[in-house]
């Protein structure tokens, strides 16, 4: 029993580790992003996303919404091909973004949540289900599924990350699904 609770505790250390590796990573490669202007010049026109947004902590995935909506909008998305469902939290949205993915409407999906970590193990197992979900669904239907999921340790930082401006990291995601939309083009 001993070696079995010394393996677990050892996988979480790793686990919170490479998660946090992994969430520096990102953001970095998101500020570099966001400062030279690589999504500056994305022309969105004729592109149809799908957003699915968690209503768990809404008050921040409402922002992120938003913004999300917005950054698409910037880059010449019609309003009318943006389609968003809203679900309960984020362990539901991997089904939602696979349905939208296999429904051949959409160039790319976009999930939108927000996990911010209790004093329970509930943050890790839900972060690691919800990425994993949505990694599957990208790669099951051959359409980029964005993470646009908060895996924050506070409010404070889940505050700070959706800002009411172009400076929320939903903004960003935005970009990055035109992006991917074009990558994936097979035209």
């Amino acid at each position: 029993m001993a070696f079995l609770i010394e393996e677990h505790a050892s996988r979480r250390i790793l686990f919170k580790q490479t998660r946090h590796l992994q969430l520096a990573i990102c953001a970095l490669l998101f500020n570099h992003i966001m400062k030279h202007g690589f999504f500056q010049n994305l022309d969105g026109q004729g592109l149809k996303f799908a957003m699915a947004v968690a209503n768990f902590n809404k008050d921040i995935t409402e922002r992120l919404e938003k913004w999300c909506v917005r950054g698409l909008t910037d880059a010449g998305v019609a309003e009318k091909d943006i389609a968003i469902e809203h679900v309960p939290g984020s362990f539901e949205l991997p089904l939602t973004c696979q349905q939208f993915a296999k429904s051949g409407k959409y160039d790319a999906v976009i999930a939108i949540g927000c996990l911010i970590k209790g004093e329970t193990m509930h943050f890790e197992y839900l972060a690691d289900a919800t990425f994993n979900g949505l990694v599957r669904a990208a790669l099951d239907s051959d359409v980029p599924v964005i993470c646009g999921v908060l895996t924050c340790l506070n409010k404070e930082q889940a505050e700070a990350r959706s800002k009411d401006s172009e400076e929320s990291s939903a903004y960003g995601w935005a970009k990055a699904a035109i992006e991917m939309a074009y990558s994936m083009r097979k035209d």
